[in-house]
């Protein structure tokens, strides 16, 4: 006879342990308890999220010590709130955390802003979690870090209307060296469209990001989502590959501090997409002829519907904008653009996500891979 834990929460701000009696032989002990470790430890790493480090207030005014423990505090409550179950609380712990952020940067004092760096990247990754939960808060977007924010011109010395200002003096041309690639690679689901809300047919226009935040941190690569999802492989989507070399240009551009070279920051970054990449008409359902060799109803749609339902098939929300409930959605594609370029399977992107040769390999959540000879079919 014995006891074991199986499970921590807390109550009213305390830790609460609760145990129970066995008398089990060893082995079994052990193969009942590995259901609720394992959901024990998912539990503690998604709570950790909340939690932010300690602050080096090193270089801080008083002032500025108490702003960063007050928004560690209001992070480090939501997360006991979490851990506690209790998701209305945490998420008000959040809201109090951004308008303490939002205050706090208006001070101009890029120290400060670096300290509260980790808590504004806890908030965001907390605002994922409680959406899980079905708790939904306002859209949280970092702000600019103060040393990056252009200078105010003086008075009488802007630039005459049309004429060009001055191209960077390390030489990294937005409109010479970022605009043709943002356009050759991204043009065609976020220039000519909006994919995801997300338009960058214009400088402005990228700078301001899709609904969910900006996407480009001057200064900082890490921080901007727009080399995180090349990077990870996860866009440009049913087109070409950014390179290397234009994957160097792009980070080089926003560690120079992303400026802009044109003379309008809401023109047109280019007239269209280049010779060698033309546009794509969008996709259309088309009967069949009755000759095809592989049936979509009869094939294809069965390993769809028993891999991808729940996420993209009769889904609440679908994930990355991605339906599949009919055939017409699925030739509409998600958030990022078409899933399916005809006559070429080898590129399109659902082949390459069933095959984990572009960012997370689908179907996720833990669901068998697709069979090679399942992906062939398809």
């Amino acid at each position: 006879m014995g006891t074991y834990t199986v499970g921590r929460r807390y109550h009213s701000g305390t830790l609460v342990t609760e145990t129970r009696f066995f008398s089990l032989s060893g082995l079994d002990v052990m193969r009942s308890l590995i259901p609720q470790l394992c959901s024990f430890v998912v539990f503690l790493s998604a709570a950790s999220l909340f939690i932010a480090p300690q602050a080096d207030a090193a270089g801080l005014t008083a002032e500025e010590k108490k702003t960063v423990q007050n928004v560690n505090a209001s992070v480090l409550r939501a997360g006991k709130s979490y851990a506690a179950g209790d998701f209305d609380a945490s998420a008000e712990y959040i809201r109090t955390a951004v308008k303490q952020v939002e205050e706090a940067v208006k001070s101009g004092s890029p120290r400060l802003y670096d300290e509260l760096l980790p808590a504004m990247q806890r908030i965001q990754k907390a605002r994922t979690l409680l959406d899980f939960e079905g708790i939904t808060l306002p859209t949280f977007t970092r702000p600019k870090r103060p040393a990056d924010a252009p200078a105010k011109p003086k008075p009488g010395t802007s630039p005459a209307p049309g004429k060009p200002e001055p191209a960077p003096s390390d030489g990294l041309s937005f409109t010479k060296a970022v605009a043709p690639i943002l356009s050759a690679r991204c043009g065609r689901c976020h220039a000519s469209d909006s994919k995801g809300g997300f338009n960058l047919a214009t400088y402005a226009a990228l700078m301001k990001g899709p609904p969910e935040g900006v996407v480009i941190f001057a200064g900082d690569t890490v921080g901007s989502r727009l080399i995180e999802t090349i990077e990870t492989g996860d866009m440009p989507r049913g087109g070409g590959k950014v390179t290397p070399a234009e994957l160097k240009i792009l980070k080089d551009w926003i560690l120079a501090g992303a400026k802009f070279d044109g003379t309008d920051a809401a023109a047109p970054i280019a007239a269209g997409a280049t010779a060698d990449e033309p546009p794509r008409p969008r996709l259309k359902a088309m009967q069949a002829t009755g000759k095809e060799t592989v049936s979509f109803a009869a094939d294809v749609a069965p390993l769809l519907v028993e891999s991808c339902k729940g996420c993209h098939i009769n889904a609440m929300r679908a994930s990355g904008g991605l339906s599949m409930d009919t055939f017409a959605q699925l030739l509409r594609g998600g958030d990022s653009g078409d899933i399916v370029i005809p006559g070429n399977g080898a590129e399109s992107p659902l082949v390459k996500k069933l095959r984990g040769s572009m960012g997370l390999r689908m179907p996720a959540g833990g669901r068998p891979a697709f069979s090679e000879d399942s992906i062939k079919l398809i």
